[in-house]
C-alpha cells in the first residue's frame, strides 16, 4: 500500500485500520519518490484518465509518501477493501468506510493505492529505488517499540504525534541487533533496573523509527 502525500495527516489512522485487520508490517519507509517511480504509481492509479495522471505524477513528486509491505491471511483482499475504489466519489457511494472515501477528495487527491493483486513489481520499484526521508534538523528521534507493532496500537501513537501539531519528517521499520540496542539504550538507560529486559524486547521484533 502507498499512502500518498495528501493523506499525510491520516498516515497513523491509515495505520491503525490495517493493524486492526490483523495484517502485519514487514516493511516500511516514508520517502521522496523520483520522477521516475512517481510516473509510475500515478500511471497505475490514474485509472487511464491523462489529466488525472499529469496531476497526480506532481503530487507525488512534491513531498512524501509512506510505502507499506503487509503480509497476513488473505491480505489482498482485505488490503483492497479498505483502500477502496480510487475515485472518492465512488467509494463513498460503494465503500463509505473505506481509506478513499474517509480521506480522498477527487481522482487526484485519492488518498491510498494498493497493488491489487500478489504482485511485488510496486514493492520492488518503491523500495529499492528511494530513501529515507530524514531531514535531521530542528527534530527529535522516537521509536516506537515492538509491541505496538503487534498488538495494534503504533497507528495510534502517529495519529497522536501528527494530531498535536508535530510534523513527522521520516519514518521507517528497522530490526535492531543486540550490539545495536545495547550500543542505542547504553548511555541513558544503563541504570535503569529492568534495562536487560528493555535490551531483549527491543531485539524481539521490528521497531518503528519516526524523527519528529
Amino acid at each position: 500500500i502507498l499512502i500518498k502525500p495528501d493523506a499525510y495527516n491520516h498516515i497513523g489512522k491509515i495505520i491503525d485500520a490495517l493493524l486492526s485487520e490483523g495484517l502485519f508490517i514487514s516493511k516500511l519507509r516514508m520517502a521522496f519518490m523520483d520522477k521516475t517511480l512517481s510516473q509510475h504509481f500515478a500511471q497505475v492509479s490514474c485509472g487511464g484518465n491523462t489529466q488525472v495522471f499529469k496531476k497526480s505524477m506532481q503530487m507525488l513528486a512534491e513531498d512524501v509518501s509512506v510505502g507499506i509491505e503487509i503480509f497476513g491471511e488473505n491480505a489482498v483482499g482485505i488490503l483492497n477493501a479498505l483502500c477502496g475504489p480510487l475515485n472518492p466519489s465512488r467509494a463513498k457511494e460503494n465503500s463509505p468506510n473505506s481509506f478513499s472515501a474517509l480521506y480522498g477528495s477527487d481522482a487526484v487527491k485519492n488518498a491510498v493505492y494498493c497493488t491489487p493483486d500478489e504482485s511485488d513489481t510496486d514493492l520492488v520499484k518503491f523500495f529499492s529505488n528511494t530513501q529515507h526521508s530524514s531531514v535531521l534538523d530542528n527534530c527529535t528521534c522516537c521509536v516506537i517499540k515492538p509491541h505496538c507493532l503487534t498488538d495494534g496500537t503504533a497507528g495510534k501513537i502517529i495519529d497522536m504525534i501528527l494530531s498535536n501539531g508535530f510534523e513527522i519528517s521520516a519514518m521507517g521499520l528497522f530490526q535492531l541487533k543486540p550490539n545495536d540496542a545495547k550500543e542505542f539504550f547504553e548511555y541513558s538507560w544503563s541504570k535503569f533496573p529492568h534495562y536487560k529486559e528493555l535490551l531483549n524486547h527491543m531485539t524481539q521484533g521490528p521497531c518503528l523509527a519516526l524523527e519528529v
